[in-house]
């Protein structure tokens, strides 16, 4: 997995097509607290990868000001 502010690049049994909008749940724990988070993300990116799993880039559609300040705090903690 590897998260931006903008997207999310992912790895997947299931095969999805560039522009398919997807729903997630994501649950996390960051600063120790847990979060549970919904998601909309438009597939950008739709390959094979490693072992047979597909690898999908999701452009984030989701715009809250809760999933929004979780992912700015993620990124710049993951970025030290």
């Amino acid at each position: 997995v590897n998260v931006s502010l903008g997207g999310v690049m992912l790895e997947t049994d299931s095969a999805f097509s560039i522009g398919e909008n997807l729903y997630m749940e994501i649950q996390a724990t960051h600063q120790n607290k847990n979060q549970v988070i919904v998601v909309v993300g438009e597939v950008t990116y739709a390959a094979l990868g490693k072992g047979g799993h597909h690898q999908i880039g999701l452009k984030f559609a989701t715009d809250t000001s809760k999933f929004r300040n979780f992912l700015r705090e993620y990124v710049a903690d993951k970025a030290i």
